[in-house]
């Protein structure tokens, strides 16, 4: 992909800040870093984008999603496998694991989260685009099932952005259809978390559709926001885990809608934005790096799956690039 550069005005300073697309998105993360990939010996061999089943395949080798039968089978301390933050961290309990090469291979315990996190990790590995987006599914994209909280990965080929399914393995595929290409979704069938917020206030979704299986629009528009805000966190390049809270995600209780007006509008704004137009998307990062609490910056609270939150230092500087 060649390099794409918009100028964005700072204003701070006055000065001109160069976004780079490309380096956004190639440079690794703190989540995402991993330079051995080639020990695994994927398939795809030096050219992922020749076959990125093998990348999908891979990470759902290494995982387990904790809806899975194989997750359930495994004994109760496998619990903490959903703390790791990392693909380092993952691929080093992997290690942990399976030290005897006569055993059966075991996968770590994990998240849609954390499927997308492999992926885009062997993406940017070798200089391909590659983002985590955080948004809304039916259920194995199954309609008459409700709409789901969800983890995929976009990455950047043949002159576009392909949404891919990190949960459609070769395996799974084989028996059930989901009624998808996984290295190529329908966009129609994703719905991210300022697309889903910017349908509800304009009214062509209902907030209850995205509460669960209890509907509620209270908490439907609660949980949009919240999930909104993690895409805009991880175009910013950081990957939240699916219960961090910082800045705009403390200022009400689950299931209560703040109703400030300004930060609503500013959300509305956000919302209606084109990413996929360059010069819009750059003003809308610079917004979002430039804002306080849209970004994670210091400390932060976590919930473990087990016992009480605590807290996690995070520095902006470790994963914004401008």
């Amino acid at each position: 992909m060649s390099s794409t550069t918009t100028q964005v005005p700072n204003s701070q300073d006055a000065h001109t800040i160069m976004t780079n697309i490309n380096d956004v998105y190639t440079t690794p993360t703190p989540y995402t870093a991993f330079d051995d990939w080639s020990n695994f010996h994927p398939p795809y061999g030096d050219d992922i984008l020749s076959d990125p089943q093998s990348a999908i395949d891979l990470a759902n080798d290494l995982v387990a999603h904790y809806n899975n039968s194989e997750f359930h089978k495994m004994a109760p301390e496998r619990a903490d496998d959903l703390e790791l933050r990392s693909v380092s961290d993952i691929i080093a309990r992997y290690h942990t694991l399976n030290t005897d090469p006569a055993a059966p291979i075991t996968p770590v315990g994990g998240r849609c989260r954390d499927l997308a996190l492999l992926v885009c990790s062997q993406f940017r590995a070798q200089g391909v685009p590659a983002r985590l987006r955080f948004g809304f599914t039916h259920m194995y994209y199954d309609t008459k099932r409700a709409l789901a909280d969800h983890v995929v990965v976009e990455y950047f080929d043949e002159g576009r952005w392909k949404i891919l399914e990190p949960r459609g393995s070769s395996r799974l595929m084989a028996h059930q259809d989901l009624g998808i290409n996984p290295i190529d979704v329908d966009p129609k069938k994703f719905i991210n978390g300022p697309r889903a917020w910017h349908n509800i206030r304009n009214k062509n979704m209902r907030a209850e559709w995205f509460s669960g299986t209890t509907p509620n629009a209270q908490m439907g528009l609660w949980y949009v926001r919240k999930i909104m805000l993690f895409d805009l966190a991880s175009l910013c390049r950081y990957e939240a885990d699916v219960f961090d809270l910082w800045g705009y995600l403390t200022d009400s209780k689950p299931g209560v809608m703040p109703k400030f007006k300004p930060h609503l509008d500013a959300l509305d704004n956000i919302a209606a934005t084109d990413f996929l137009d360059e010069q819009a998307f750059a003003e809308c990062y610079q917004l979002l790096v430039q804002d306080e609490r849209f970004l994670p910056d210091g400390e932060i609270s976590v919930s473990p799956t087990l016992g009480k939150r605590s807290t996690l230092s995070v520095r902006k500087e470790d994963y914004v690039l401008y």
